[in-house]
Order: C-alpha cells, then sequence, then structure tokens
C-alpha cells in the first residue's frame, strides 16, 4: 500500500481503516469464539500478525477470547515487531512458518484455531502442510491463500508489487 501524497492514502488514513479492521476481527473472532465455546470449554488459538507487525497488534482480541476462557498464543515472527533487532537477509517464509511451528511444538499445542492475518495467510498454509495433526481450523482473516508453489508477491497486483518491493528495499 502506497501513502504517498499522490496515491490517496495517507499514512494517518492507513492506521486509522487498520484499527477498524483490528475491531471487526475482534468481533468475528468472538463470535466464532462464542461458537466454539458452545461446543466446548475452551479452544487454543494461535494468532499469526501480517508484515510489519507484531504480535501486539492482537492486543483488542486477544482479551475478548481469553475472558471466554480460550487459550491464546500471540507470537511475533523472527525479524519483526520487538523482535525486529533479528532482521536480516536471510529471513524467509520459511523462517516465519519455523517459528508458528515451534510455538505448537514447545508449547505442546494441540487442536489449535491457526489464524492468519494478511501476507500470513501464505505462513499459516505452511504451518498446516508441517504440522497438520496439531491443527483444528484455519482462519484466513483478510489474508492471501496462496497456491502451491505460488509466492505471496504472485498474489499481488503488478502496479501495487513495485512499490511494495521498493519499499522493502528501502528498509
Amino acid at each position: 500500500l502506497s501513502t504517498t501524497p499522490d496515491s490517496g492514502f495517507s499514512r494517518r488514513g492507513f492506521l486509522a481503516a487498520a484499527a477498524a479492521g483490528a475491531t471487526v476481527a475482534a468481533a468475528k473472532l468472538s463470535s466464532a469464539a462464542d461458537a466454539q465455546a458452545r461446543t466446548s470449554n475452551n479452544a487454543t488459538y494461535v494468532l499469526v500478525h501480517a508484515a510489519w507487525h507484531g504480535g501486539w497488534c492482537w492486543g483488542k482480541v486477544t482479551p475478548l477470547l481469553r475472558a471466554r476462557g480460550h487459550d491464546v498464543y500471540t507470537p511475533t515472527l523472527t525479524g519483526l515487531g520487538e523482535r525486529s533487532h533479528l532482521a536480516h537477509p536471510d529471513i524467509s517464509l520459511e523462517t516465519h512458518i519455523q517459528d508458528v511451528v515451534n510455538v505448537l511444538h514447545y508449547e505442546d499445542l494441540s487442536r489449535v484455531i491457526l489464524v492468519g492475518h494478511s501476507s500470513s495467510g501464505a505462513v499459516i498454509t505452511g504451518v498446516a502442510e508441517r504440522a497438520a495433526e496439531r491443527l483444528a481450523h484455519l482462519v484466513y482473516l483478510d489474508a492471501f491463500v496462496p497456491d502451491d508453489g505460488q509466492a505471496l508477491l504472485d498474489l499481488i497486483p503488478a502496479d501495487r508489487r513495485q512499490g511494495m518491493e521498493q519499499r522493502v528495499q528501502a528498509e
């Protein structure tokens, strides 16, 4: 998403839209949590953030789910958020998939509802290939859903892809 003056999007407008989206997501996950609570005592959620975010972005959703008795994990992917000090050129989709697989393994989680937002649709797809036995459901929350062998950039229209590639290179 370009936030240049001629793009029609301001950084403030983008952040306001993101906050509104998070509120809608909280309501939808809360509804999903209510439905799950009616069929069992609790569920385990692993919420995976989008690019340029961290586990902190689920701050409004997490208490809603926990208040209904659910377990919630919000890992921050390597090189992002409070783990930005770990950023380096070798971090890839594979790294982020392994981050989430490790949470499932080391927390000994099972029957997980795995939620991926935006670019993390690619992450949870990879996690499902590696740890299907630990998962109950995949939730693609306004997320990319790649086909086998498809890169995230393949899913972005060409006119937007160039701007994103320039932004990534600048950072």
